[in-house]
């Protein structure tokens, strides 16, 4: 066994690893705070999901997307063998937070002509598209997202209508976690009454 002097100097470290609890615990704390304020919001509105539909909010964790912890939050979300619907609200440590909408299969078929029907609103709310070949990338960079600003009406439609999945999303610094709520509910709430 042989460590660097910055691997030893973090190996003494004990502070780092109780704060990183914390905060990882603070953040699980907030998307079930917020979990909590989408599922009012949604049982108030006049969104109606499909049957198959998951309203149980689901908040996963784990230490190594990229060698990184994560948290993500997932609702609603409708897996089955034949479509994915997923809102998802996303930390990825020392990163960034970001919301996104997955849709897929026969979801995707049935809601492009609203997707395409809304395309600014859409873009407005979440304005990166997923370029990447997986639906399951979460940085925002140039091989996995791009501005939906950089792709002109037909270039959208071609996305929407040809892809096997659409992504979009919202990144936001971590530095703007205390607006995070806000930017969730609101985008939440227009995009549940867009899609559904």
């Amino acid at each position: 066994m042989n460590f660097s002097q910055y691997e030893f100097s973090v190996l003494k470290n004990t502070d780092f690893l109780i704060t990183k609890r914390s905060i990882l615990q603070k953040v699980t704390g907030a998307f079930d705070a917020l979990s909590s304020q989408l599922s009012h919001h949604l049982a108030k509105s006049s969104v109606v999901l499909p049957a198959n539909t998951r309203l149980t909010p689901k908040i996963s964790k784990g230490e190594n997307y990229r060698g990184l912890p994560y948290i993500v939050l997932d609702f609603p979300s409708l897996f089955s063998k034949d479509s994915l619907f997923m809102f998802r609200v996303i930390f990825l440590w020392g990163y960034a937070f970001s919301i996104e909408m997955l849709v897929s299969g026969d979801m995707l078929k049935e809601k492009a002509d609203l997707l395409l029907e809304h395309a600014p609103k859409i873009r407005e709310t979440l304005p990166f598209i997923c370029i990447s070949k997986t639906p399951w990338e979460y940085y925002y960079d140039d091989t996995i997202f791009k501005p939906c600003s950089e792709l002109d009406k037909e270039a959208f439609r071609h996305i929407i209508e040809n892809r096997d999945f659409v992504k979009l999303g919202a990144r936001f610094p971590l530095e703007d976690y205390t607006v995070l709520d806000k930017e969730v509910r609101t985008r939440f709430s227009s995009l549940m009454s867009i899609i559904f």
